[in-house]
């Protein structure tokens, strides 16, 4: 099962090397987006070594179809509007926060969209606003996720971290060209944890703000609050991301979290990371991650984590990426590091 997973994420990266380079012409994509209509996806497959784990019956070599996503979406400047992510991959079930338990399909994004002015309304699912990394693999410069968005499992260190996605409605309003306003009313905080809401009729309230102080600056501010789960647990989640540019080509981000699951001190935790991205030319990219992981309880272990990867433009609409990451959890536990390749074809 091992060697076929590998074979299956090699044969991927041959066939997208293939299928870019022999691209010419107007595709399908482009004809559709003539219309109005939005088309584009990704598909992303990786190669992972484990140097050390923390469970010595962990598989040390693997290859895995990272994710399959199609995003199709109408949204005039005016009116109504609709967009629709459908992904597929193991990052579904190794996140745990989409879908349903065990399944690798998902529908991660289904809204409707009213625009007038300055005032946008969604209804239906649709990405968090918390955090500085994203749900979607060409999004994201690094092969890995950082802690925070994935959240932690490891007995003695576990996080919730950051939601994938919400269900409900969000308004979002542009006060000006560098500020805007969002509010949101959605079933529960936490996406592995939305159904029970549902179910209960548990509600949590959004509030963000989004200001681009200048041409280098820009703060985003997002604080969930809710209930979620059997009883109406009090839960929250406050996000900080800023980032900034001291050139073109130089850009760094500083995304700070802070969380807390059940209204206890043995649900609260707080994640920081850095981040630094480097473009050394049209093909080449560079990017640095740092993060710090620290429960509130002193009976639970933190969690640092140092990332690197480089990221090159084998064609327009392929990327291959090489990262070196290292995870440390304090306490009885070994030393993480591990290395992946991975291909990523856009269309």
């Amino acid at each position: 099962m091992k060697n076929a997973k590998i074979f299956s994420a090699l044969s991927l990266m041959s066939l997208a090397s293939t299928a870019a380079l022999a691209a010419s012409g107007p595709t399908l994509g482009d004809l559709v987006n003539a219309s109005g209509i939005h088309v584009s996806g990704a598909i992303a497959g990786s190669i992972r070594q484990n140097a050390s784990v923390p469970n010595p019956d962990q598989a040390k070599s693997t290859g895995q179809i990272d994710q399959a996503l199609l995003s199709i979406a109408y949204l005039p400047k005016e009116g109504f509007g609709a967009a629709v992510d459908v992904a597929s991959g193991d990052y579904n079930d190794q996140l745990g926060k989409v879908g349903k338990p065990g399944t690798s399909t998902a529908l991660t994004q289904a809204y409707l969209q009213y625009k007038s002015g300055a005032l946008t309304v969604q209804g239906g699912r649709f990405y968090t606003a918390a955090g500085y990394e994203v749900f979607p693999v060409a999004s994201n410069l690094f092969v890995t996720r950082s802690v925070a968005f994935t959240g932690s499992t490891v007995v003695g260190a576990e996080i919730q971290g950051e939601s994938t996605y919400h269900t409900g409605l969000r308004a979002s309003y542009a006060s000006s060209d560098t500020l805007t306003v969002n509010f949101g009313l959605n079933d529960g905080i936490y996406t592995n944890l939305d159904n029970q809401a549902s179910l209960l009729k548990e509600k949590a309230f959004e509030l963000g703000v989004n200001w681009k102080a200048s041409d280098a600056l820009s703060l985003a501010v997002t604080n969930y609050s809710g209930k979620t789960g059997a009883g109406g647990v009090k839960q929250s989640l406050l996000s900080l991301v800023a980032n900034y540019s001291f050139a073109k080509e130089l850009n760094f981000a500083l995304s700070v979290d802070q969380g807390n699951v059940d209204n206890t001190d043995a649900g609260k935790w707080t994640a920081v990371a850095l981040y630094g991205t480097y473009d050394l030319n049209d093909k080449t990219k560079l990017g640095l991650r740092i993060e710090e992981i620290n429960p509130k309880l002193s009976t639970k272990n933190g969690i640092g984590s140092v990332t690197g990867v480089v990221s090159y433009a084998l064609a327009k609409n392929l990327d291959v990426r090489g990262e070196v990451s290292n995870v440390d959890v304090e306490g009885a536990y070994p030393r993480s590091m591990q290395a992946a390749v991975q291909g990523v074809l856009k269309f």
